[in-house]
């Protein structure tokens, strides 16, 4: 998977994003109707198609439980992670929770990052 790109996009009232179309394209089919959010690293929002997601939960499955920072790791970065699908109008949902804490407002810029799509204010 190579996506790239920046692409405008607005935040409609009830916190419903439209994924463009030239984005969807460059997603395996099997990946482009479903996705997990999660917050990002950087104050972003990261979109991951499910085939990336698949990769995310392996690697974090490696991780101890019986490790104090390896398992708090594992809660913090799924604390927030939400499974999301496209409606009839290629949109998904974001919780108000990923909303505020990205700042999130109206206007938001999606960025194809190779593997998966940052979402910034």
């Amino acid at each position: 998977m190579d996506l790239k790109g920046k692409y405008e996009c607005t935040l409609d009232s009830k916190g419903r994003i439209m994924l463009p179309a030239v984005l969807k394209k460059q997603m395996p089919k099997e990946s482009a109707e479903e996705f997990t959010v999660n917050r990002g690293f950087d104050g972003c929002l990261v979109l991951y198609p499910s085939t990336k997601w698949d990769d995310i939960r392996a690697d974090l499955k490696r991780l101890s439980d019986y490790d104090e920072m390896e398992r708090e790791f594992k809660r913090s970065y799924l604390e927030y992670a939400i499974p999301v699908g496209l409606d009839s109008m290629s949109r998904f949902l974001l919780t108000q929770k990923l909303l505020d804490w990205a700042g999130l407002k109206k206007d938001v810029i999606l960025v194809g990052v190779g593997e998966y799509v940052e979402i910034w204010d």
